[in-house]
């Protein structure tokens, strides 16, 4: 159960989640400030597909939580310190995302620009040389890309790197620690 209540300048989000309840403000502006404890008075609006990026209008705007990046319909969150990636996917997973999946060339250069190294939502775990997105999409197996090449059979998850000679992917044993990315849809506010 998602549940929202927003005015002109703040969107209040909670989310139900393993008998606890996490609320995030978010704010459609960046040089406005909000106050959250106007919010607590007044009655909450339940919401059940805030979610879905279609339901956005051209005639709504859209917002991602304070410390994430916008990039088209997609909003994300690099995370400060470094997990697995089984334990990376569980943190965007406890926050209601999951990890990143690139889908385009435009994409790509977005990520490409993104400094340092992290994981993304791709691995051939399930089976080996069959990468798959965190949805189930899967990857062609070689389109002239140099990685992933599960060097030495062991390297099962891919992380996004940036570096001036060779940004891309890269596959690593999936037991590395690295900071990751969460991908989500922005939400859409009606803009009168």
């Amino acid at each position: 159960i998602y549940t929202v209540y927003a005015n002109s300048m703040c969107l209040l989000f909670c989310i139900s989640y393993d008998n606890k309840i996490i609320c995030n403000l978010y704010f459609v502006c960046t040089n406005i400030s909000c106050d959250i404890s106007g919010f607590l008075n007044k009655p909450i609006i339940t919401v059940t597909a805030i979610f879905n990026a279609g339901l956005c209008l051209w005639t709504s705007g859209y917002i991602c939580p304070l410390g994430w990046r916008r990039f088209k319909c997609s909003c994300y969150y690099i995370s400060t310190e470094k997990k697995t990636w089984n334990d990376s996917r569980q943190a965007c997973m406890q926050s209601g995302t999951d990890l990143a999946i690139i889908s385009s060339r435009e994409e790509q250069d977005f990520m490409n620009s993104i400094p340092g190294d992290f994981w993304i939502g791709l691995s051939d775990r399930e089976r080996e040389g069959t990468w798959k997105w965190v949805d189930g999409t899967t990857i062609p197996v070689d389109e002239g890309v140099k990685q992933p090449d599960d060097y030495n059979g062991n390297e099962d998850c891919v992380h996004q790197r940036t570096r001036n000679f060779d940004p891309g992917w890269n596959d690593l044993p999936c037991s590395y620690t690295l900071n990751w990315m969460c991908e989500s849809v922005p939400w859409c506010y009606p803009t009168y």
